[in-house]
C-alpha cells in the first residue's frame, strides 16, 4: 500500500519542483537583467 502510494505521488511532486524551480529561475534572470 505504501509503495504504491509512494508511486502514485511521487510524478505528482517531481512536476511540482520542476515547475517550481523553473519559475524561479525564471524571476532570477528577470531579477538579474535589471
Amino acid at each position: 500500500m505504501l509503495t504504491f502510494f509512494i508511486g502514485d505521488l511521487l510524478p505528482i511532486i517531481v512536476i511540482m519542483l520542476l515547475g517550481y524551480f523553473s519559475g524561479r529561475r525564471e524571476t532570477f534572470s528577470e531579477d538579474q537583467a535589471r
